[in-house]
């Protein structure tokens, strides 16, 4: 891909990884950088660097930037929690398209579970210390007085929409530990129960929070895959749901597709 002409002293902030065959053509698109921003570090360690992802294209960028700085955010864990006032107070638009996109994002990834395919490479994600996991309990706890987010699976532990989240749970576990594509990337526990039922007590508590917060269908929503992202995400909210007698006809686009063979040996929700 040739410069673009229109593309002179821009500052660039690279959030994520970028394939090997994109990379160069990505980093080649800019006659010129201003600031170069890294989220990550530059030589091996950038944000879920894996197989088939290069430094490409920051080395590039820097070799072009006025300015260059990696920020090491140790995976995630020292990130830190910004509030909208603080975003005001460093001058950031709040109702901006770059905040319209990231709130977008969040949403998707929050409501919508990564493909089971993924198998294990995506359960750490509604672990205890997982982003998925954390970010539903930050969020309960912004909105509700100190205390409730401890309680409110125990008082909910015997009603219907709690049973469902956790069958639901289950069922996205079970698909990771069973239907993940290649198998050899399956979702394995050792002799003890113990993780595989953690990882279900998580997955339906954070159900049944966003059911409360945000009046969420308890349902497995699917947020797709990189490059194929379900459509409904465009629009986040429950604005485009269809009212009348079959609110939920719509999911057929969005909830997570179950192999046939598996209804046979769960009882599912009727939507599936």
């Amino acid at each position: 891909m040739a410069e673009d002409s229109s593309l002179v002293n821009y500052d660039v902030l690279q959030i994520g990884p970028i394939p090997n065959g994109d990379a160069v053509e990505v980093a080649n698109k800019f006659k010129s950088v201003n600031t170069f921003i890294l989220g990550g570090v530059a030589t091996g360690g950038m944000t879920n660097m894996k197989k088939g992802y290069s430094d490409d294209a920051p080395r590039l960028l820097c070799r072009k930037a006025k300015r260059m700085y990696e920020v090491d955010y140790e995976r995630g864990n020292a990130v830190p929690y910004n509030k909208r006032s603080q975003l005001n107070a460093c001058g950031i638009d709040p109702e901006s398209a770059l905040m319209r996109h990231v709130i977008k994002i969040g949403w998707r990834n929050t409501i919508g579970r990564a493909s089971y395919e993924a198998g294990k490479f995506v359960a750490p994600l509604i672990s205890t210390a997982g982003a998925n996991y954390r970010a539903v309990t930050q969020m309960w706890k912004e909105m509700h007085s100190e205390g409730a987010d401890t309680d409110i699976v125990f008082q909910e532990k015997d009603t219907s929409r709690y049973k469902e989240c956790v069958q639901i749970a289950d069922l996205y576990v079970s698909l990771l530990e069973n239907y993940a594509a290649p198998p050899s990337i399956a979702l394995q526990f050792a002799s003890s129960d113990f993780i595989r039922e953690s990882l279900v007590g998580n997955y339906a508590e954070m159900l049944l929070k966003l059911a409360i917060m945000f009046d969420v269908p308890v349902q497995m929503w699917g947020s797709g895959k990189a490059g194929a992202w379900e459509k409904m995400w465009d629009t986040p909210g429950t604005a485009d749901i269809p009212k009348g007698p079959e609110p939920r006809k719509y999911e057929k686009y969005s909830v997570m597709s179950v192999p046939e063979e598996v209804r046979k040996f769960f009882q599912t929700p009727s939507t599936f």
